[in-house]
Parts: structure tokens; C-alpha cells; sequence
């Protein structure tokens, strides 16, 4: 009827909880909550990779240095059969086990899990590469310097088991790079880019 006001419907919002904080939240409604939960599988699964993959390489660290160790006069006899100069094998004697243990003490804290990774991915190139110039023929054959079962797996066994913990180490870098990038709000602003570009 004129001269009177309609009613304002009041507007509640679409995406109660924490999907009101996106920039999206409060207008795109089905679409909020379907970017939400999409965040928090994606988020899950990272978590996962990461945790199983630092897991997997803290135990192959402690495993491989802790073999070298207690068998270690048969791991210097077999480094000085390796073509390197005899004052080297002398060093990497102490310092391949002290690596593999460092490793693992940086990847067992969070603050210093990313320079574990990188450290591991390191360490596992090298190997893979010199295993992989062995398996090249570079050198005549020479035992493998390592101990424990790893080290009856043959040079080709060795490859391919360094290979997958090389790319085992390498995406779970990945993944914490991702992480860190979230939480310094990469994320976020991206999100907020989308948003302004077609989600109004």
C-alpha cells in the first residue's frame, strides 16, 4: 500500500564460522563454504605428506647411521676401497654418519624442519649421483660404503632406493615451502585477487 515502507528481509549470513573470514564468505555463500572446505582438505593432505615424509626420512637417517657406527671399522675399510684419496675417506668416515645424524636433528624440530629437508635433499642427490656414476661404469666396481640392509641391496637396488627417498625428500620441501607460504599469507592474497577478479 503507499506510504507504507516494505519490510527489509533481514540477511543472515551464508557462511557462518570461520568461513566468514575469507573475503568471499559473507556474499558467495554455496561457494564460500565449498572454497572452506576445499582449503581444509587441501590443508590436511599437506600435513600428511609432510609428516610421513619427515617420518620416513628421519627413520632411514637414524637407521643408516646408526649401522655405520656399530659396524664401524667394516665402514672404513670400505671407504678406503672408494675412489677417493685416502686423507678424504678419513674425513668421511666421521662426517657421512655425523650428516645423517644432523638431518635428523633438523628434522625433528619444526623451526629448523625446512633446513632439514633441503639438507636431506642435498645429502640424497650426492649419494643417488655417486651411486649412479658407479652404476655408469666411471669406477671399476667398488663395494658400497653403506651398512646395515641398505647395503646389501646391490648399486642398482642402492639407485633406485636413494631415487625414492631423494623424491620423497624433495616433495615434502615442496609441501613445507606451500605451508610457509600459506601462513605468511599467500594464500590469502591470492584468494583476495580472485575474488576482485571474477568472484563479485
Amino acid at each position: 500500500m503507499p506510504g507504507k515502507t516494505p519490510a527489509v528481509r533481514a540477511q543472515t549470513n551464508p557462511c557462518p564460522g570461520p568461513c566468514a573470514l575469507l573475503p568471499w564468505g559473507k556474499q558467495a555463500g554455496r561457494s564460500g563454504r565449498y572454497l572452506y572446505t576445499t582449503n581444509r582438505k587441501h590443508m590436511k593432505s599437506r600435513n600428511l605428506i609432510l609428516a610421513g615424509s619427515t617420518l620416513a626420512l628421519v627413520a632411514l637417517w637414524v637407521y643408516a647411521a646408526v649401522s655405520k657406527l656399530q659396524e664401524f671399522e667394516l665402514f672404513r675399510e670400505q671407504l678406503l676401497r672408494q675412489p677417493f684419496p685416502a686423507w678424504l675417506a678419513g674425513w668421511l668416515v666421521w662426517l657421512v654418519p655425523l650428516a645423517e645424524l644432523a638431518a635428523t636433528g633438523l628434522l625433528l624440530f619444526r623451526r629448523t624442519r625446512g633446513w632439514g629437508l633441503i639438507f636431506s635433499v642435498g645429502l640424497l642427490a650426492l649419494f643417488t649421483g655417486y651411486v649412479g656414476l658407479a652404476l655408469a661404469g666411471v669406477w671399476e666396481q667398488v663395494p658400497c660404503a653403506c651398512g646395515g640392509i641398505i647395503g646389501r641391496l646391490g648399486w642398482q637396488g642402492h639407485f633406485w632406493f636413494n631415487l625414492f627417498f631423494t623424491l620423497l625428500a624433495a616433495g615434502g620441501l615442496v609441501v613445507w615451502k606451500q605451508k610457509r607460504r600459506r601462513a605468511s599469507g599467500g594464500d590469502a592474497a591470492s584468494g583476495e585477487a580472485a575474488y576482485r577478479s571474477g568472484g563479485r
